[in-house]
């Protein structure tokens, strides 16, 4: 730091011309030069603090030791979880991480104080926990929180539900994987954000006289009965996907519960099933391609429009045929079909989309554009509009009402009716089963990048197969219906037509 000197005894005023003489080299660079290089090393110094900041955090010199204590962590071992959590809370840890091995012995492992298990950093896929885990509540005791952050919990042993949050406890989780259920008994509460919920022999989540339930950004899928059973409690249920279910995707029954830009699809049964007592408050929602209905059930859903909830305003994602993929828009009108405003890049007209005459449309609307950078709102018009800003064009695209998805979920998968197959490389499964993204997928072992690769083309394989079986199902329904329009004559009818030609006179 530079610091202003005061002159000596007089002898130095602050008009003077004449400098103090310079003992010792002088420097070719001046004195300016100088005092540069000392403010060059003094923000670096800084700049260096700043940075030990960010990654260490700023530690107060008044801290005691046992809050110093408190920042360090637990790293376990493969072996039994519930030990290993005492054995890091004895050292006063405030997680515990688990290795790329895992943990667990494949048993129930109950747990029942405030304990935090998240992945060891830098791992390119989320460590397994090779147990279940059930919280329980001591009388007299803090309440038991238990949270979760990026791990994959599951075992291969028991068709219970993996996670049961006990009565009056709570439960969080952050970017996990299950395979299996979630069980709330009374009072619990839990909160699941960025968690998937696959492969469930029973209800994806289970949920009976239970306090409270927020799901942000999930996925529910392929399990074998409902995807939600939730039942005389409360729920906060947004930008969530619930998919190929065995029977229905959400099943409400007295309670409070709020749903907010959900998708609920390929479902056995129905979309939603809502009882009479379920008051149930729902905005932007989609359910499509269910087996037995949309909705289902004496409940009423307010803002429900044969299967699609999305408003005038809400931004939503419509498919492209021509191009294969998701555009961005927003909802301009709503009646029997579904008017959305497109978002694409600046110039560039998407064009006209073949849809089935059997399915409702979603035309495009004529809202203007707004000004951002390198967007445009594609309206009706199929023709440039000379009014426009910056070469900003616009056409009209429909599509049929299964190809409109809320912004925020429905997955990335082409719709029902869509010719484009899903194509999942083997880096996109990677990230599908919480892969860390480039780096993490480089540093993956040979033999696990194998297994992706080799999964990739088990499921290219199924997409052939299934285009040929639909093929050949298209082409016996057209040999048949070509038969019905055939006028076949009776043979009896030919061999009396017969007679009467050749009959003499």
């Amino acid at each position: 730091m530079l610091r202003r000197l005061k002159p000596l005894d007089g002898h130095l005023d602050a008009p003077a011309a004449e400098a103090l003489p310079h003992e010792g080299p002088q420097s070719p660079h001046g004195p300016t030069r100088q005092l540069g290089s000392v403010g060059r090393r003094a923000r670096s110094r800084k700049g260096a603090k700043a940075k030990h900041k960010q990654l260490f955090g700023k530690r107060s010199r008044k801290c005691t030791a046992g809050q110093a204590r408190a920042r360090a962590v637990y790293l376990a071992t493969p072996g039994c979880l519930a030990e290993q959590v005492n054995n890091a809370r004895e050292q006063d840890a405030a997680a515990l991480l688990v290795p790329a091995e895992g943990v667990g012995t494949g048993q129930t492992e109950v747990l029942s104080s405030v304990v935090t298990i998240e992945s060891a950093p830098e791992l390119p896929l989320p460590p397994p926990l090779s147990c279940n885990l059930a919280t329980r509540q001591i009388a007299g005791a803090p309440k038991t929180v238990l949270t979760l952050r990026r791990v994959l919990l599951g075992c291969s042993q028991s068709d219970g539900p993996v996670l049961e949050v006990g009565a009056g406890t709570e439960c969080e989780l952050y970017d996990c994987h299950l395979r299996g259920g979630i069980k709330l008994c009374e009072g619990a509460s839990a909160k699941l954000v960025r968690t998937h919920v696959k492969a469930s022999a029973g209800a994806g989540i289970e949920g009976r006289a239970f306090d409270n339930l927020v799901l942000m950004a999930c996925v529910i899928q392929n399990c074998a009965a409902d995807g939600l059973t939730l039942r005389r409690g409360k729920a906060d249920i947004s930008d969530c996907t619930i998919s190929d279910c065995g029977q229905s995707g959400l099943v409400l029954g007295p309670g409070e519960w709020k749903l907010t830009g959900c998708t609920m699809s390929g479902n056995a049964q129905y979309g939603v099933w809502a009882e009479a007592d379920a008051h149930v408050t729902c905005r932007g929602n989609v359910a499509i391609d269910n087996n037995l209905g949309d909705k289902g059930g004496r409940g009423d859903l307010p803002d429900w429009h044969a299967g699609c909830g999305l408003l005038p305003g809400d931004h939503c994602r419509v498919w492209s045929e021509s191009r294969s993929k998701w555009m961005h828009g927003h909802v301009a009108e709503v009646t029997d079909e579904v008017a959305v405003a497109i978002k694409g890049k600046s110039g560039l007209a998407p064009p006209d989309d073949a849809a089935p005459d059997a399915a409702p449309d979603a035309a495009a609307a004529d809202d203007a554009a707004p000004d951002d950078v390198g967007n445009l709102q594609v309206d009706s018009q199929q023709s440039a509009q000379p009014d426009r800003p910056h070469g900003k064009t616009a056409a009209g695209l429909k599509v049929p009402l299964a190809g409109v998805r809320p912004r925020r979920s429905g997955g990335d998968a082409p719709p029902a009716y869509s010719k484009a197959g899903q194509r999942r490389g083997p880096y996109r499964l990677f990230m599908a089963e919480g892969g860390s993204g480039r780096q993490g997928w480089r540093q993956l072992p040979r033999e696990v990048q194998a297994r992706f690769h080799a999964e990739a083309r088990r499921q290219r394989r199924q997409i052939g197969v299934a285009k040929v079986a639909k093929s050949k199902v298209a082409a016996a329904r057209a040999r048949a219906a070509a038969a019905l329009k055939r006028h076949v004559v009776p043979a009896w009818l030919q061999r009396q037509r017969s007679a009467h030609r050749h009959k003499p006179g």
